[in-house]
């Protein structure tokens, strides 16, 4: 039995150090990819609560069922300080504090 854990361990680094490289690969180029689909999908939650004064089911799931993009990427674009629409942003920040 130890002759064959000796036999792995070479074979367990390797494994771990591709899985730990693939790791942070994908975190570096997730965070990109999750900040544009984080405005993309901002984009269009305000369009919607725009027209229908409501927040989106889709914003309210997402900050449930999505909470590190939500808390992470989309919260702190909606809290930038942005020249178009700030009155709408407000409206939008004071209706998701109620």
């Amino acid at each position: 039995m130890e002759s064959l854990s000796r036999q792995a361990d070479p074979s367990i680094r390797e494994f771990l150090q591709l899985v730990r490289t693939r790791l942070s690969d994908l975190k570096a180029t997730s965070s990109s990819d999750s900040t544009q689909e984080a405005e993309e999908q901002l984009k269009k939650w305000m369009e919607e609560y725009k027209i229908t004064r409501n927040i989106p089911q889709g914003m309210i799931k997402a900050s449930v069922f999505l909470s590190p993009f939500f808390v992470g990427h989309v919260l702190p674009l909606l809290l930038s300080p942005s020249e178009s629409e700030q009155e709408l942003r407000n409206l939008l920040i004071q209706d998701l504090l109620k």
